[in-house]
């Protein structure tokens, strides 16, 4: 068990189990809940866990920030929930903004962040003669760094049609009609050189006698995320009447006949002038009062931050880079980065601890190069001084950048490599100098009065958070206790789970008896004795472990495949009474992909007693090195009265067998 699946078997221990859980999506750096009811959580359990930065509630979510691992325990986590937890609904129309925003971005970042240094890195050499423009070498890698934002569209089409659940391939190929190269040949422009929107070249082509605006989507992104999103209702649409066999083949033409030609008609138009309208009116703002804009939006960014709700302004700033070619947000941003890794650098020469310096020489390291959570959350808010001075380092640092108008001309997000990207075409200029001059103002200023203000505040919450005693000249190391803590609620945990496990008592009448029989042959043991903890916890339910000697796996029951998983690993039956059995076969074989395993039955799929469902190659995989035991789990076992075992601890069992009986007390 890696630490990643730990954490997340902790994390759905502590907010009340999978049963409380409505809703969770990720960002870059915290888990997003929506809960069934919030006083189930144990902030203080979560807290003590040495991975959790913070736990916050925030419009209607329960925030669980992590850092930069993140999307490795989300994907853990929804391992362990499996079909329990569907996405939606999220209440309320900004947290749905913020959850549809970054729902479609989230999965991009990485590599926006990516091309938009690389783009700043060759400004760079170009400009200090290290690189010559015009070069093959120079070429390459400018078409590495631009194509996927030329692309965009592309990208976006497929994270969009996954977060309004379509079809990925199709909302990709709306995207590609968008800046296919025969549009981008014959398009008649949307804006005029001068930036104003411009129908003067008027229609070139008809579609069924109505008028078609050709509009250069290349790397715009309002239009093909309101595109996919209509889409997704129409395959919803068809997906309902249609119900033939061809259906499938049949869905994906309708919507691309239908779709891309309203995005060129209509759709396009109406989303550009949008996105056209927003970018006009913040550099409209801006321009109005640069100095003012920097001072508030570097004052207010981390504020934005803690409450997560900074989101909304990503659209933003791409659309004004689609636009204009530049954006002015991010340099007006980069100063509250730096003002607060300014604060968590004070902190860190101000610390006398080491364990606590290491700490926070990380966090300042991290915020650095984009990611502020650890630092915020962690040391700066806290504390509250040094979480203000940063504050207030962003906001003089924004004003100064507003007054010289710093602009980006890449995509990418605060951090260090920021600074590459400010660099105008004709070279380096007062502008660049300025937010060089900016961003060392706001970590200096934040970083001095951090230390020099926040000493005795970093000492209480450095015993509070370390709870360190010194008992007869011995130290105890605040990370062991934690662990123990850790330890010990698991033990609590893994005894509620077992007052539910299986039973042998068969004394008393019921509401309703299932049997279930044993999907394959081999060997029992008890599930308490799994090698795979979350199991062994009872976290997915009561059940029993089967090791194997047979390559076939049976239906326990009659009912149909509720979930099936990609790489046939695994599967679950909910039978006819509507008891979920679940069947997970080996230890990590997910990293095998599928290989040595048959194609798994797709959701829906009605089946009988004793029908064959998987085939593997148990002599093979074991040869591997994985552990091929087997576990069979009721879930929601919680629910039923008792589930009770009819094998032993080193019992053979032959498949078809009877395993369980899942009983509903009277």
């Amino acid at each position: 068990m890696n630490r990643y699946q730990e954490l997340a078997s902790q994390i759905l221990i502590f907010v009340g189990g999978a049963n409380n859980i409505k809703s969770v999506v990720h960002c870059t750096t915290r888990l997003r809940f929506v809960l069934k009811n919030e006083e189930k959580v144990a902030d203080e359990k979560l807290l003590e866990l040495p991975d959790i930065v913070a736990v916050m509630k925030n419009f209607g979510q329960y925030h669980i920030v992590i850092g930069g691992h993140v999307v490795q325990v989300y994907h853990e986590l929804l391992e362990l929930l499996g079909e329990n937890v569907v996405e939606k609904p999220v209440l309320g129309l900004l947290n749905q903004i913020i959850d549809i925003i970054t729902g479609i971005f989230t999965p991009l970042l990485g590599l926006l962040a990516g091309v938009g240094i690389l783009t700043g890195m060759l400004a760079l050499f170009s400009t200090m003669g290290w690189l010559t423009v015009g070069s093959g070498t120079y070429r390459l890698l400018s078409v590495a760094s631009s194509s996927t934002f030329i692309f965009l569209p592309v990208f976006l089409g497929y994270t969009a049609a996954k977060k309004f659940k379509g079809r990925p391939f199709v909302g990709m190929a709306i995207g590609a009609a968008m800046v296919h190269p025969d549009i981008i040949n014959t398009t008649s422009l949307f804006f005029s050189q001068t930036g104003s929107p411009s129908y003067s070249n008027q229609a070139l082509d008809t579609f069924l006698g109505v008028p078609i605006y050709y509009i250069d989507y290349s790397s715009s992104v309002l239009p093909v995320i309101l595109a996919t999103w209509i889409n997704a209702k129409l395959e919803h649409f068809f997906a309902k009447y249609l119900k033939f066999s061809f259906s499938d083949l049949l869905i994906p033409a309708l919507c691309l006949a239908i779709t891309v030609p309203m995005t060129f008609i209509f759709i396009g138009p109406l989303s550009s002038w949008i996105a056209f309208g927003i970018s006009w009116l913040i550099v409209s703002l801006y321009q109005i009062g640069p100095e003012i804009a920097g001072l508030l939006m570097g004052g207010i960014w981390q504020v934005l931050v803690v409450f997560g709700v900074h989101w909304g302004v990503v659209p933003a700033m791409m659309n004004n880079l689609s636009v204009y070619g530049y954006d002015v947000l991010v340099p007006l941003l980069m100063p509250a980065v730096f003002g607060q890794a300014g604060a968590c650098l004070g902190l860190f020469f101000r610390e006398k601890d080491r364990k606590r310096k290491g700490l926070l020489g990380s966090a300042a390291v991290t915020a650095f190069f984009g990611v502020t959570e650890p630092a915020v959350y962690g040391f700066t808010l806290p504390n509250k001084r040094p979480f203000l001075f940063g504050c207030l380092g962003g906001a003089l640092g924004g004003l100064l950048v507003g007054f010289y108008q710093t602009k980006v001309y890449s995509i990418g997000f605060m951090s260090l490599f920021t600074l590459t990207q400010i660099i105008p075409e004709h070279g380096i200029d007062a502008t660049v100098y300025a937010a060089l001059v900016a961003n060392l103002l706001a970590a200096l200023l934040a970083g001095y009065l951090s230390y020099y203000f926040s000493g005795q505040l970093v000492q209480k919450v450095s015993d509070t958070r370390q709870k360190s005693d010194i008992e007869d000249g011995v130290e105890t190391d605040h990370v062991q206790a934690e662990k123990r803590l850790v330890q010990v609620s698991r033990q609590v945990s893994m005894a509620q789970m077992q007052q539910q496990q299986v039973v042998t008592d068969e004394s008393f009448q019921s509401v309703f008896s299932e049997i279930i029989s044993s999907p394959l042959s081999g060997e029992i043991l008890p599930l308490e004795e799994s090698a795979d903890s979350i199991f062994s916890m009872g976290i997915l339910g009561a059940g029993i472990v089967i090791i194997p000697d047979s390559d076939i796996v049976y239906a326990p029951a009659d009912g149909e495949v509720v979930s099936d998983f990609n790489h046939s690993h695994a599967i679950g039956i909910k039978t006819q009474q509507g008891v979920e059995v679940f069947i997970h076969i080996g230890i990590d074989t997910a990293k095998l992909e599928g290989m040595h395993f048959s194609a798994a039955l797709p959701k829906g799929t009605p089946v009988k007693r004793g029908q064959q469902l998987i085939h593997f190659d148990h002599t093979i995989i074991s040869d591997m090195g994985y552990d091929l035991e087997t576990v069979v789990i009721i879930r929601d076992s919680a629910q039923y009265g008792e589930v009770i075992c009819h094998a032993q601890k080193g019992d053979l069992i032959e498949h078809g067998a009877t395993l369980l009986t899942v009983r509903s007390e009277s």
